[in-house]
């Protein structure tokens, strides 16, 4: 939905339905010739239920001038539906099953874009994306944490019928610590962190 509460000014609101997907696979081991005739470790088809969540958005723009446009959204995630991880056999009987418990979460953003001259518009944005994962249920499989997005891009229009864009994206992620114990009593201790580049190019052409 979007609303022109004015020429210079419009607020948009979006919803994206929560989503149930049913997996199916192989579970492959590889382990040692002592436990391989083990029937626990058997390679056997395997599946798991996993809900996607609902995602609601709220964002807005104004135009400052004729030249400057600033922008924001604010994005709620129900990651709330991610309760465990559970991988059945197709007996039902269970292959892992891991407590999640993830939170919903917020993410923030706000930019701008600012017109040079008639063919050129620089963009720019900062962004905050908390992470849905508690710190009792990190886990090496999925190391994440708080991120925070630095953005800056360009578009040029090369006919009123062909537009190019083209940005750069760096996402920093917080430090995090790691105390995980694993099912079968393995301990991993630690810290991690990581960033994300992202570069994209696109065209538009009109018909």
């Amino acid at each position: 939905m979007l609303a022109e509460i004015s020429p210079d000014t419009r607020f948009g609101a979006s919803y994206h339905s929560q989503v149930s997907h049913r997996i199916d696979g192989i579970a492959a081991f590889n382990v040692p010739v002592p436990l391989a005739a083990s029937p626990a470790f058997q390679n056997t088809p395997a599946r798991t239920d996993l809900k996607t969540p609902e995602i609601v958005s709220l964002a807005a723009s104004h135009d400052v001038s004729p030249e400057v446009t600033i922008l924001a959204e604010a994005q709620w995630t129900n990651w709330s539906v991610v309760k465990n991880l559970r991988i059945e056999r197709p007996d039902g009987s269970t292959l892992t099953d891991r407590p999640e418990q993830w939170h919903g979460t917020w993410f923030g953003s706000v930019g701008a874009t600012y017109r040079l001259v008639s063919s050129w518009v620089i963009r720019w944005g900062v962004a905050y994306d908390a992470t849905p994962i508690r710190n009792q249920f990190l886990t090496a499989r999925l190391p994440d944490a708080d991120r925070y997005w630095l953005a800056l891009g360009f578009g040029y229009e090369w006919t009123p019928d062909l537009h190019i864009d083209a940005a750069y994206v760096h996402v920093f992620f917080a430090s995090r610590s790691i105390n995980e114990t694993s099912q079968t009593g393995d301990l991993l201790t630690g810290c991690y962190s990581s960033h994300i580049d992202i570069i994209s190019i696109s065209a538009t052409m009109r018909f």
